[in-house]
């Protein structure tokens, strides 16, 4: 017992340290387990959007993803981390731009030209192509057709033709075909069949939008 109330002493101890000496944000904290309070309203959740500290950005924008309806206040924020350097903070940002869905429009820009920057992380591409299939703007269908032509990033150009299913209400495979088989051995079919659709149909087709 006596070690277990020196273990306890000892972290509260660290934790006044910490707090009195100033070298840490209270997000610092948090990510310690040290803050003796969470954020928790969107105000709070901003604010830690403009941490210093990485993790605590990204679990920010996870925190907010779960409340949709609350986190449009968050939006400008959220597209802010979409510039930031780290990329699962990048990542997050996008996951909760997409969470929150059409009232977040006015982060497709940004997130056309993450789907579009092959300087970026396929994961960090990937997560743009997924918010700009959920916020539902067509506008950014050129962007990701642009995407499918990237051979370099297989998972991109998945992800990419996947979006544009969902945004044109197409269908690229029959039932029966398996989507994630190679053509010639380096494109998976859906993305073949997207580029087919893309330079029979989707480009000479209107996508501003309405």
């Amino acid at each position: 017992m006596q070690s277990v109330y020196k273990k306890l002493f000892l972290l509260c101890l660290t934790a006044i340290l910490v707090v009195l000496s100033g070298c840490y944000a209270e997000d610092d904290l948090i990510e310690v387990g040290l803050s003796p309070t969470v954020p928790n309203t969107v105000p709070e959740l901003i604010r830690v959007l403009s941490s210093d500290n990485a993790a605590a950005r990204s679990r920010a924008a996870y925190v907010l993803a779960e409340r949709p309806n609350e986190a449009v206040a968050a939006i400008p924020a959220l597209i802010d981390n979409l510039n930031y350097q780290n990329s699962e903070v990048r990542i997050a940002a996008a996951h909760a731009l997409g969470e929150i869905g059409p009232p977040a429009q006015s982060a497709v820009p940004k997130l056309m030209d993450m789907v579009e920057d092959q300087n970026l992380l396929t994961h960090v591409r990937r997560a743009a192509a997924n918010a700009l299939a959920q916020i539902g703007d067509v506008s950014a269908v050129p962007a990701l057709a642009h995407a499918l032509y990237d051979s370099e990033d297989i998972g991109t150009t998945l992800r990419a033709a996947e979006a544009i299913e969902l945004l044109t209400y197409q269908r690229f495979t029959a039932p029966d075909e398996s989507r994630n088989m190679y053509v010639d051995g380096r494109v998976l079919l859906v993305v073949a069949k997207a580029q087919q659709w893309w330079e029979q149909e989707g480009q000479h087709q209107d996508w501003e939008r309405k």
